[in-house]
């Protein structure tokens, strides 16, 4: 069902923001203020857009059409927010979902991010919020690097985020030579200090793919497991490395 915004007086603060391809966006909200305010945001920033009143119709949307986000509710009559990410999941595990919600508490978070979505906007939401979470999560969308995270441990800060970048791709070059030559020698002691140390700084700055295959080869290096192919993770750590330097270059570059 599409639906035109109502409150077409209201021109929101987005002159100098528009994205530069289209976007089809989903939009799952029962209170129908909130879907005229969604809407005339994403209509000036060069969206077209879908509503659904409920978590039921937005599954049902979902399935019969292409979309490039979700924006979502969580509270809606007969079926949540949360049920209907985890439906959409079932079928689409690429697909953005953004949570709208006025629980902003980490808890809640947490909660929401367990069902599959990837991010939240809290309620109220400004031009400029909308802007960014579809910016980031569809035009500059990454694969490897935790942009909502970056920005938090960056404070925001374009040029703190650029040196911080610069640092994981120097760290992450470090980290796979000396894997490569210790495994190289079988030097089992280093590979074992070297994914130990990897792995804390991948935690600490939100790369998650890297840092699971980091707990999978330290896993395999507790128990000596046999068979575990070392130089095919280096492969895939190399992967992940190379990845991770491309969107952070890219990012920085926005």
């Amino acid at each position: 069902v599409t639906v035109k915004p109502s409150y077409t007086e209201r021109k929101p603060n987005v002159d100098r923001l528009h994205f530069d391809r289209p976007i089809n966006i989903l939009i799952a909200e029962d209170n129908h203020i909130n879907q005229d305010l969604v809407g005339i945001v994403l209509k000036s920033l060069g969206a077209t857009f879908e509503f659904a009143n409920n978590g039921h119709e937005a599954v049902t949307m979902f399935n019969k059409n292409k979309y490039d986000l979700v924006i979502m509710d969580v509270q809606m009559p007969i079926m949540s927010g949360l049920d209907a990410t985890k439906n959409i999941r079932k079928v689409d595990q690429d697909v953005p979902i953004i949570a709208l919600t006025a629980n902003v508490y980490k808890e809640d978070i947490d909660i929401c991010k367990a069902s599959g979505m990837n991010d939240h906007l809290p309620k109220p939401f400004t031009d400029e919020q909308i802007f960014e979470a579809v910016q980031n999560w569809v035009i500059k969308r990454l694969k490897y690097i935790d942009i909502s995270y970056l920005k938090k441990i960056g404070f925001g800060d374009a040029s703190l985020i650029e040196e911080l970048g610069s640092k994981i791709i120097a760290q992450n070059r470090l980290f796979l030579n000396n894997y490569k030559i210790s495994v190289d020698i079988e030097d089992w002691a280093a590979v074992s200090s070297i994914v130990h140390q990897w792995k804390s700084t991948s935690k600490i700055i939100g790369i998650g793919q890297l840092q699971d295959l980091l707990k999978s080869i330290e896993a395999a290096l507790d128990t000596m497991e046999g068979g575990f192919d070392y130089n095919t993770q280096y492969d895939r750590l190399q992967e992940i490395c190379d990845g991770v330097e491309l969107e952070m270059k890219s990012l920085v570059a926005c």
